[in-house]
């Protein structure tokens, strides 16, 4: 199951697509009777029944900062069942020993990719066993403190741990685990856009090489799906009437080998791919790699700006002049494609001036290309990032925050900001007030 709490999602038609695969890998293996909740459209009374009444003798929870209040209970609810309650997702992959130490309802939490060792866990428990010492990518209570996850920006994954090539996995069935499609398509809540449009979410491609201080993405490296299983998934969601797809890899910009790779396998096997929205970031964004884009369909891309403060995106790991940035925000409207620009407010040395700063680009995005929303978001140092390093450095944050993983958001969000920034009491007021300003739909 999944959740975001706290407003973190504005719209609620993007798939569970990380438990859909995992389920879909179970599935393909024979495994009864698999079901995925997602929080997002089923309420927390309905999870817990069912978890009550039907016993499940596994419970796989999805991890992160922002569910953390339904997690224990979902897991308490798992222990009382006596289900085998395992937690995963990308946010538990940095923190296990926090998890498993403050937790004794959890039994394991599986870190990295979650489908084999799923698969793995299913047939232990069907042969009697809840010994999963011994699988990959899995941390139990005796192995907590061994596991060693790091947060540099090009770390490889621990050793024993299996990052699978993505064509291993089967394309995701949507209809397994119970899961109900329809509801996803009647969130789609842009009528202001298109009221005929029916999307959904797919990933092309896993992972991100960049260094962006404030992320916390585990795939440092890109792996990618085989341009005819992308094609072939395509092709069975428009047969269903899906006219718009929300491609969520962290940066689809990343790689024009990959762009061009399934713009000739669309051409070779027939028929364009549907529009759609994508993250990019503006330094990929090559002549060649906005082409290609184009011709691919992107209707819109994301395009994480953070700032106008030059010298605060390059402390954050992020090199781009605020000239590249606007000369090709200019291209891609030439190219018809519109731009959604979003920005982190609090920003280690956010200031005054530097917020002025941001206000001032953000006027002069929307003046070089079309843009459709415009995000503000408040600073989150995020467990696994380098910034939640910076802030477990500060020996009063360090005592408060070095054991757990129940923090209040907005709490984590101010000692930062009082930390690292120099705003005073009106300047974060202010970043706030810029923050809660309606964004499109899909970021907070």
């Amino acid at each position: 199951m999944s959740s975001h709490e706290n407003g973190l999602r504005y719209e609620k038609w993007y798939m569970p697509l990380g438990l859909l695969s995992i389920a879909s890998v179970l599935q393909r293996n024979r495994v009864e009777e698999v079901v995925v909740f997602d929080a997002d459209h089923d309420p927390e009374a309905v999870i817990v029944g069912r978890i009550r009444r039907d016993r499940p003798a596994i419970l796989g929870i999805n991890f992160n900062v922002f569910n953390t209040g339904l997690l224990d209970r979902v897991a308490r609810a798992g222990r009382e069942s006596d289900s085998v309650v395992i937690v995963g997702g990308q946010a538990a992959t940095a923190i296990p020993a926090r998890l498993l130490g403050s937790n004794s309802d959890i039994d394991a939490v599986v870190v990295y990719d979650g489908e084999e060792p799923m698969l793995a866990i299913a047939r232990a428990v069907g042969s009697g066993s809840r010994d999963f010492s011994a699988i990959p990518n899995v941390v139990t209570r005796q192995a907590m403190n061994s596991f060693r996850f790091s947060t540099a920006p090009t770390a490889a994954p621990p050793a024993g741990v299996l990052m699978p090539a993505l064509s291993s996995y089967p394309i995701i069935d949507r209809s397994v685990g119970e899961l109900n499609r329809s509801r996803y398509f009647q969130s789609w809540n842009r009528p202001d856009i298109d009221p005929l449009r029916k999307a959904t979410s797919i990933y092309f491609q896993k992972g991100c090489g960049r260094t962006c201080t404030f992320c916390a993405r585990i795939d440092k490296s890109l792996r990618q799906r085989p341009a005819r299983d992308i094609l072939n998934e395509i092709r069975g969601l428009v047969a269903e009437g899906v006219n718009y797809l929300y491609v969520v890899d962290d940066t689809l910009s990343a790689d024009a080998r990959f762009l061009a790779a399934i713009l000739a396998e669309a051409r070779a096997t027939g028929g364009d791919l549907p529009p759609f929205w994508a993250f990019a970031d503006v330094r990929d964004l090559s002549e060649e790699t906005m082409v290609l884009l184009a011709e691919l369909g992107a209707e819109k891309l994301l395009i994480g700006i953070e700032t106008g403060s030059e010298a605060l995106r390059r402390k954050s790991g992020k090199m781009f002049t605020n000239d590249l940035l606007l000369r090709r925000l200019a291209r891609l409207g030439s190219l018809g494609i519109k731009v959604e620009d979003s920005y982190v407010l609090g920003l280690p040395g956010e200031s005054l001036a530097t917020l002025a700063e941001t206000m001032k680009l953000a006027g002069q995005v929307t003046s070089a290309c079309q843009t459709e929303g415009t995000a503000f978001n408040i600073m989150t140092p995020l467990l696994g990032s380098s910034d939640w390093n910076r802030f477990m450095r500060v020996p009063a944050l360090q005592r408060k925050y070095r054991n757990g993983y129940c923090f209040p958001v907005d709490e984590v969000r101010r000692d930062f900001l009082d930390a690292f920034c120099h705003l005073g009491g009106d300047g974060l007021g202010e970043a706030v007030a810029l923050a809660e300003r309606p964004s499109s739909p899909g970021l907070a």
